[in-house]
């Protein structure tokens, strides 16, 4: 499928309750699956449509424990060995987009962790 471009879906940066970041469409940092071009995980267009509730559940759901076991075990804090695996195909992959997706790690800034201590 040929990407669209970002006129063409409306796409804008501000800030929106359906944003990129949980559109079935995004992939952490910066890309979209239908449209040309980066997006911020907090912009959106008239595309957007919503990951399940049930597959964000899933793959939450004691993932943070995984991937956190991961990294201490490869002497990293979880936000830097999202980083380094943020481009890995497979599992830990995809765990490490999600995690950067859930701890708000995009370049319009710092965002509270969803994570409590």
């Amino acid at each position: 499928m040929a990407k669209v471009s970002k006129a063409s879906v409306g796409y804008h940066e501000d800030a929106h309750a359906d944003r990129c970041a949980v559109c079935k469409y995004f992939t952490a940092p910066t890309t979209c699956a239908i449209m040309a071009g980066d997006v911020a995980p907090d912009g959106w267009c008239e595309r957007f449509k919503r990951m399940a509730s049930k597959w964000i559940s899933g793959a939450t759901e004691n993932a943070h424990g995984q991937f956190r076991k991961k990294a201490e075990k490869a002497g990293m804090t979880t936000r830097e060995f999202a980083k380094a695996h943020e481009h890995d195909s497979g599992k830990t992959g995809a765990q490490a987009r999600l995690a950067e997706t859930l701890m708000g790690m995009h370049p319009r800034g710092k965002k509270e962790s969803l994570f409590k201590k």
